[in-house]
This record gives C-alpha cells, structure tokens and sequence, in this order.
C-alpha cells in the first residue's frame, strides 16, 4: 500500500499545483516523490510539505532516442536528475531535449496541472 498512498498524494498535489513531499519525524529524511513509510528508518511517522522553490541545478542527464512503445512516441527525449536548493532530488523530464552534458545548469520545475504531471525547462 506504500507506493499507492504514496503516488495519491504526488499526483493529487500535481493537480493542484504543488509538488508536496514527506519529511520523517522520528529521523528527519526527506523523500521526494512522498513515502508514507520512512526508507531510512522505517518510521510510518511523518509530516507531508510543499516544495517552495522550482529553480535548482541538473546534476545529470541522458537522452533516450529509442523509445518504448509505451510512451506513444518516436521523437527522442531527455531525462535529467534535478536538485531543488534544499537537497531534494528528482527525476523527469526536460521540454524541449536537447543532446548534450546539462550537468550544472539551472533549469526550473513545471506543473501541468490539468494532466498532473511534471517537467523541467532550461533557464
């Protein structure tokens, strides 16, 4: 039940605009995407928070230009590894991709609301 309480709250904060995370309140971890259950500690206790700021830095990236049919398209795309300024990291999605090393650029988070999904623009 983990994964699925914990993909409710990230996405129904998606659709509302906010990118919510959980911080433990027996060792002080933070997780982003949300865990209902500490992965350090395993302490279900823990208090759920908005990320504030949407600027912060790739620290990787990777271009995928086969990808899986699943994803319903042949255009090539990019993935990165975001670090918000308070240490939180995330993985998604950078519109438009781009083929080349965007470590240590500073990009910002995007919210579609409507679809509640995220991305990552270059700034």
């Amino acid at each position: 039940m983990e994964g699925i309480g914990a993909t409710i709250l990230f996405g129904g904060g998606l659709k509302n605009g906010i990118l919510l995370y959980t911080t433990c309140t027996k060792c002080g971890k933070k997780s982003l995407p949300p865990r209902l259950i500490c992965d350090h500690c395993g302490s279900p206790e823990y208090e759920l928070k908005e990320v504030q700021e949407r600027k912060g830095m790739i620290l990787a990236s990777t271009t995928i230009h086969v990808p899986p049919s699943h994803i319903g398209t042949s255009e090539p795309y990019t993935i990165v590894v975001f670090e918000f300024p308070n240490g939180l990291r995330l993985m998604g999605r950078l519109n438009p991709w781009l083929e080349e090393n965007l470590a240590g650029r500073v990009a910002e988070i995007l919210i579609d609301k409507e679809k509640g999904e995220y991305s990552f623009r270059l700034l």
